[in-house]
């Protein structure tokens, strides 16, 4: 019966007594915020790109564009494994969502490098 208790208080969210040296995970808030972790861990900060090149800049495209390229990962026409898989449960309305937060980012382009 305790252990039915304690898998009853893990699975509803309750918590035990925390034991020395253990950490719990902050709590994970379905917000826009939150969202975008994922987006700027290879995109950057501000959508920029990445610092390698790979990744393309995606701030300041227009929000169907960014949106159709979503969708384009999440069908196959587009691969990229793990943009696919990152998108491949999204509704529509969340990638709109995420195309208009980068959309809206108006940042100015870095000087460009001088010639060698």
């Amino acid at each position: 019966m305790a252990l039915a208790w304690i898998l009853f208080l893990g699975l509803a969210g309750g918590s035990l007594a925390a034991t020395p040296g253990s950490v719990s995970a902050p709590a994970f808030q379905d917000n826009l915020a939150q969202r975008l972790r994922v987006c700027v861990t290879c995109h950057g900060e501000q959508g920029r790109a990445g610092p390698d090149g790979y990744y393309p800049r995606i701030a300041g495209k227009p929000a169907g564009y960014l949106c159709n390229q979503l969708r384009y990962f999440q069908n196959g026409q587009r691969r990229h494994n793990l943009m696919a898989r990152l998108v491949a449960h999204a509704s529509d309305a969340y990638l709109m969502e995420i195309a208009q937060y980068f959309s809206a980012l108006d940042l100015p382009y870095a000087a460009p490098l001088p010639p060698k």
